[in-house]
């Protein structure tokens, strides 16, 4: 199993996260990214937050949003 080095939260309600995230998924062949829905407990923001714009987290990194976050 790979450790993931990339964690990516999106909210599952929404038609287009779900479509990105499904491109995301397929296009990430080493299994580095680990998609977290915003319901999940171990979501660090604040839910509203993270549903007003995409968010990622490198690993031993801070959480960025928007651009930063799809280039992560």
């Amino acid at each position: 199993m790979t450790t993931s080095h990339v964690t990516v939260w999106f909210d599952d309600t929404c038609p287009l996260c779900r479509r990105e995230i499904a491109l995301m998924r397929r296009l990430d062949r080493r299994g580095a990214i680990d998609f977290i829905t915003v319901a999940e407990a171990s979501c660090p923001i604040d839910p509203q937050e993270l549903m007003a714009r995409f968010h990622a987290q490198e690993a031993g990194k801070s959480v960025v949003s928007g651009a930063a976050a799809f280039a992560a």
